[in-house]
């Protein structure tokens, strides 16, 4: 079974409804912020450590060094990264990437994604906080 790697950026998802779908797919959480925090303290690195369990990690050698000036996306160590989510990958297991940023095309979450991707021959699927409501029984069912 091929693992895929999946992105989401947390902006107007629900804690919850991220921890039915790790629990319920099997998936391990890899946070791509450079730091783990944030306004909403449940999206707070700690909180989801205790939410997701052993379902999250946080990966700082995926984070962008620039994420507060706008500059260029600038990945801490794209490498190291890929050598601690690798092993994950190739047991089969899916990997979500997670970071704040409403819009995959401008975040450095694709960049991660399109790396993993090359190196684990993993296929990247984009997902916004509506399917993950879906996935996780509170979306809309037409």
């Amino acid at each position: 079974m091929t693992a895929t790697i999946i992105t989401l950026g947390y902006t107007g998802a629900k804690p919850d409804h991220l921890a039915t779908v790790a629990r319920k797919h099997g998936l391990v959480v890899i946070d791509t912020r450079y730091s783990p925090r944030s306004r909403n303290p449940a999206w707070n690195g700690g909180a989801l450590a205790k939410l997701l369990q052993t379902r999250y990690q946080h990966v700082m050698s995926f984070g962008n060094e620039n994420y507060k000036n706008g500059g260029p996306i600038h990945i801490v160590d794209l490498q190291a990264g890929i050598r601690l989510v690798r092993p994950i990958l190739d047991r089969g297991i899916s990997v979500l990437l997670l970071c704040a940023c409403e819009h995959v095309e401008t975040c450095h979450r694709s960049v991660v994604a399109n790396a993993l991707s090359q190196s684990s021959g993993c296929p990247v699927v984009h997902w916004t906080p509506a399917d993950l409501a879906r996935l996780a029984g509170e979306g809309d069912r037409t």
